[in-house]
Parts: C-alpha cells; structure tokens; sequence
C-alpha cells in the first residue's frame, strides 16, 4: 500500500473465525507487539500528521496477500446475502478469511485509527472529549488483544 494511500476497504475477519485466545510463535508474537506498541505511540502523538505518518509506516509492513473475501451467508446472520453485501458496499468493508486472524485484526484496528486521523486532518470539528474517548476504547482494544494474543506492551502515557 502507497504510504498516502488510504485502503478502499476495511478488511474484517468473518465473527466465527475471530480469535478468542490464540498461540503465536515467537515471530509473530514480535511482529504483532511491535504493530500495537506503534499504534500505542500514535495514539499519544499530539500531531496527527506525526500519528498519521507512524501508522503508515506500519500498515505498509503488512503483507495481506494470505486474506480471502468470504461469501455474505459465511457471516452467520440472519440477513440474507444481499443485504449483507449491501451493508458492505456501503460501508466500504470486506469480510475475509485468512489463516492470520491476528495480523488481519491488528491490521484493521490501524486502518480504523489511520482513517480516523485523515477525517479529523481534514475537519477539525471533532468535539475533543469524544476524541479522547475514542482513544481510551482503542487503547482498551489493544490491550485486549494483547491479553488474547499473550502479549506484553510497553506501558506508554
């Protein structure tokens, strides 16, 4: 991916294959630490162009060539799957399989917040308080898959 390039879609592990506790070897338990400490760095940047670019810099480190769009009915609801893929389109996301459930989480946990720093870049009217809220709950997300992935994060402020 282009380092200026936003994604044309978000890529979301289908809900049956999210992972609920996962063992990773000692690469991946590397590679994945690395990705949320830098996306714990980028949330406590004062300077969303400085976020902005450290996001970049680590969305461009994953390879998401081992991910699969998946058929609607595969998300087990009770939609049908036109409706499902309707709700995708429109909200510009693509439900997938992958035998990296991790990565691709971790991945669009920073799609999530790059895309999020290019809206408020661009209109500065985010009220502050519900910023500072979305912050908490990522980092809270963070941390979550640090306990579901068993890793340890560098505590940052």
């Amino acid at each position: 991916m282009n380092q200026h390039a936003l994604p044309s879609n978000l890529y979301l592990v289908v809900p049956g294959d999210l992972p609920v506790e996962q063992q990773l070897n000692e690469v991946k338990k590397v590679r994945l630490c690395r990705s949320l400490n830098q996306l714990l760095q980028a949330l406590v940047q004062t300077s969303n162009q400085a976020a902005l670019t450290m996001i970049n810099q680590e969305l461009a480190n994953f390879n998401l060539s081992g991910i699969f769009p998946c058929q609607p009915s595969v998300t087990k609801t009770p939609l049908k799957p036109w409706e499902v893929e309707d709700y995708n389109n429109y909200f510009q996301v693509s439900h997938i399989r992958t035998q990296d459930p991790a990565f691709c989480v971790v991945h669009s946990l920073l799609t999530a917040y790059q895309l999020f720093l290019a809206f408020d870049d661009r209109d500065r009217e985010f009220d502050a308080f519900q910023v500072r809220l979305l912050k908490e709950g990522l980092k809270s997300y963070i941390f979550l898959l640090a306990r579901v992935f068993g890793l340890q994060l560098e505590e940052i402020r």
